[in-house]
């Protein structure tokens, strides 16, 4: 392999011959970013899915005769292409300075080489002294190369040794400026030399594995959200491929080779312009070795290099550098019913509105539309007469234009049976299902049935004469999971169904109340009737991922053994994936100490079974002794069931007993495409699995069931001190709240109101501002009262568990319990909030004054 090199050592003669060589690199170069360059042999056309597209930017690097041509420079842009670092710092790599050819960048051979090599750079001695390269098309200015919406695409031939870590990337260029936005990040592809096997362990894993990943980086303190899926791309470490991803309004998708290996929903943040980066790093994202990664740096060649043919954006219909209309939409359908045609038709890329057009004839639609203006993708046509064939096509406009017309559909309305009602919604609640459906346009009512398994609705409803397109279905048993589709009715008969939709009616409560187990269940994955007292939790909230019919629910209980958990999961494929949470899988997350750390530490668990699995993972100690699970399968879905040892998770239980809790479930299509979605009781971000501050709330139930509370004006005493909890001096500002003797005074007095779900407001009398703990989980944090900002926040919020005949008030939001500082008997003395024990000072009387 030969490489033109750059020497620095040469003579007048030859510098000025190298200058005038660069001089027509910069000129070849910018002709190259405005499309006037020669050469494009090596970047083929747009792909075959975006044909219209429009080649905006490309980097040719088979055209490049030097390292001049590359125009790399430090860390700003200046009159070049690229600069050599992640923009504005945050380099995670020691990735070099362009010093010369070979290093880390050279040109040669018909491709650019990205080289890593142990050049003694590395100052922390992470990475055994290696440095690699990274190329960034916008520095931290903002100047630079950066595209809205279109395909974004890099040919390179991977390493595929040890350690090794080549990406081809981006980031959206408005928050390099404006340092206050959140973040997007789109990895179009990263292959980890490691992956499989993990750091240090030899032999390394599958260099053939592809990893697709999105990234939303929040600015506002909460965590970060993202996903990814991997997928076999045979032959990336031993020749050229292309990896490309299409960002759109419509949704994110990732090719190989030009084919779709996987999909995500769009966000707000990728719908900015983005721009691109190459590199080769190694460590496949755990890089600290000198913190105990223990990667063996001895298995990585020295040096190892990454071969990139080019890097390439279109601009699609929909980017406004688009230099054209948009496209007219696809999928055009007609659906003919009684006198009238419902048009339905994809969304176009670009599309502001759509005009309609009709004829009577084959291609015979009017010059001028019917209908312009038409913001949404469905369209009903009234007033026709049955009988008669009408013909359709559609044009999509945007300030640039109007798109030519779309392929034709035509519909005969006729009198009989009503057009089908579409894309029906269904949500559970508590005890409850609620429908909303697409209504049919020529509908006189509709019918609703109910089934227990996948298609087993059968042919009564179970409600008829519904006028408008929604019902709720009440009155139902939680934990059992229920099928539903819609029909509509007129004179001319019952149309035929719509979509079926699942889920499992649940308690919405923001604190699972762990019930008491009288008698241990048999672990078979059934529901043993024990189960029937625990109450039932949906597991609902989409952390990260895409749209999908799959639900569940979780079950709680405890005894002074063990801690069992059942989850009930609607998912009509089950896919048995690797690793685990990769398939279909359920994931239950414990802070037994109830620490709320932003980190693991020794009582923190993940606990990971994956659907067909013989084994259970435990991520953060492999504390799986005797653990004990089991799986079952019933019609529509699947249930795992799970015990495990208070033992193993070092806590001993007693009734009132708070800890950190969450359950999800992991959801994946197929085999291939891996895990797409997950969805969780309490975290909205997917973070659970790092930060266990997200986790929700469980408190271990009283072995002998109590009722619930009555909404009243109460005196709160402390059963230790025998104190009431007062506001001090019957202030009515933002005060620290104590104990003082009892006096029949509003300062004393506190309003209790049963919020739903398990959770009460607690009012003081006087001010009208309510008990409240702040948003923190730290020990020992003051109790104030503060007003109420519309309804009662999380911190607003408290379970009231009667333990030992008292009461235990445990905040919402942090699971810490209401305490008197120091188990002081003193007046004055502070009232906290603080880890729970539920004895001694955590002991309240709840005495009804009115």
């Amino acid at each position: 392999m030969r490489f033109k090199r750059l020497n620095l050592a040469q003579g007048r003669k030859e510098g000025m011959q190298r200058r005038f060589v660069r001089f027509l690199s910069v000129i070849s170069g910018a002709l190259l970013l405005i499309g006037g360059y020669k050469a494009q042999a090596e970047i083929p056309g747009p792909p075959t899915f975006a044909s219209n597209y429009q080649k905006v930017w490309a980097q040719d690097f088979s055209t490049m005769k030097t390292l001049a041509d590359l125009r790399v420079s430090d860390n700003r842009v200046g009159e070049g292409t690229w600069i050599a670092h992640k923009p504005g710092g945050g380099d995670w790599f020691t990735f070099q300075n362009p010093k010369g050819d070979m290093h880390p960048f050279g040109i040669g051979n018909g491709y650019l080489t990205i080289r890593v090599q142990k050049d003694g750079s590395d100052p922390n001695n992470w990475f055994s002294g290696y440095s690699g390269g990274l190329l960034s098309s916008m520095d931290e200015t903002g100047k630079g190369f950066a595209q809205k919406y279109g395909y974004f695409e890099c040919s390179m031939w991977c390493p595929g040794t040890p350690n090794t870590w080549p990406a081809f990337w981006m980031l959206d260029a408005p928050s390099l400026t404006d340092k206050k936005l959140n973040s997007c990040e789109i990895d179009v592809t990263e292959s980890y030399g490691n992956f499989g096997a993990g750091p240090g362990n030899k032999p390394a894993g599958d260099p053939n594995q592809n990893t697709y990943t999105w990234h939303l980086w929040r600015n506002d303190g909460k965590p970060h959200v993202g996903i990814g899926s991997f997928s076999k791309g045979e032959g990336m470490t031993t020749g050229f491929h292309t990896y490309g991803v299409d960002v759109e309004p419509t949704g994110i998708t990732w090719y190989y080779d030009r084919k779709k290996v996987w999909s995500a929903a769009i966000y707000e943040e990728a719908q900015r312009p983005l721009f691109v980066m190459v590199n080769l790093a190694l460590g496949g994202g755990n890089h600290n070795n000198a913190k105990g990664d223990n990667y063996d740096w001895t298995l990585t060649p020295d040096p190892t290099d990454l071969k990139v043919k080019y890097v390439a954006v279109w601009a699609s219909p929909a980017s406004p550098n688009f230099n054209g209309p948009p496209v007219p939409p696809a999928e055009v359908k007609a659906r003919a019913g009684n006198e009238v045609v419902e048009l339905n038709y994809a969304v176009a890329l670009g599309a502001d509105t759509y005009n309609i057009y009709r004829g009577t004839a084959v291609n015979g639609e009017n010059a001028s539309p019917i209908a312009t203006g038409v913001k949404t993708t469905t369209y009903i046509d009234k007033k026709l007469k049955n009988g008669d064939t009408y013909y359709y096509k559609i044009a999509s406009v945007n300030a640039k234009g109007v798109s030519p017309k779309s392929s034709e559909a035509s519909a005969a309305p006729k009198f009989g049976k009503p057009i089908d009602p579409t894309e029906l919604v269904g949500v559970p609640g508590d005890g409850r299902f609620s429908l909303t459906w697409n209504p049919s346009p020529d509908a006189v009512s509709y019918n609703v049935y109910r089934g227990t398994t996948i298609g087993g609705e059968g042919k009564t409803a179970i409600a008829s004469g519904i006028k408008d397109a929604s019902f709720t279905d009440k009155g139902l048993q939680n934990g059992t999971p229920c099928f539903y589709t819609v029909s509509a009715v007129s004179t001319g008969g019952v149309s035929g169904s719509t979509n079926e939709v699942n889920g499992i009616p649940a308690s919405t409560a923001e604190t699972i109340a762990v019930a008491y187990a009288k008698k241990a269940p048999i672990i078979d994955g059934s529901v043993d009737a024990i189960w029937k007292s625990a109450l039932v939790y949906s597991i609902n909230k989409k952390g990260l991922g895409e749209a999908t019919t799959t639900n569940g629910v979780c079950q709680v209980m405890w005894d002074a053994a063990n801690l069992y958990c059942l989850f009930t999961v609607n998912d009509s494929a089950t896919v048995n994936g690797t690793p685990d949470f990769n398939g279909d899988a359920v994931e239950l997350y414990l802070d037994a100490g109830n620490t709320k750390s932003n980190t693991y530490n020794a009582t923190d668990f993940r606990f990971t079974l994956g659907f067909g699995h013989t084994t259970i993972s435990e991520y953060a100690h492999k504390a799986t002794d005797g653990v004990k699970f089991a799986q079952s399968l019933y019609p529509g879905g699947y249930r795992e069931e799970i015990m495990i040892p208070w033992a193993t998770l070092k806590v001993t239980p007693y009734e009132g007993l708070s800890m950190g809790l969450d359950a999800a479930i992991d959801e994946a299509p197929t085999v291939a495409r891996g895990r797409t979605t997950a969805l969780f009781w309490q975290d909205g971000t997917a973070n659970d699995y790092q930060n266990p501050q997200l986790f929700g709330n469980g408190t271990l139930m009283p072995k002998t069931d109590t009722a619930a509370l009555a909404n009243g004006i109460y005196k709160i005493i402390n059963v230790k001190s025998g104190k009431a909890l007062e506001v001090p001096g019957a202030s009515k500002e933002n005060v620290k709240l104590d104990q003082a003797t009892y006096k029949d005074a509003p300062n004393m007095q506190w309003m209790i109101t049963d919020l739903g779900g398990g959770s009460y407001s607690i009012q003081n009398v006087n001010s009208s501002s309510v008990l409240d703990c702040s948003p923190t989980f730290d020990y020992g944090h003051p109790a104030v009262q503060w007003p109420i900002n519309g309804t009662p926040s999380a911190t607003q919020r408290f379970t009231i568990t009667a333990i030992k005949g008292h009461y235990i008030l445990t905040c919402v939001y942090s699971g810490k319990l209401l305490d008197v500082q120091d188990s002081s008997s003193a007046d004055g003395a502070a009232v906290i909030q603080a880890l729970c024990t539920a004895t001694g000072s955590q002991l309240w009387d709840l005495v009804k004054v009115k």
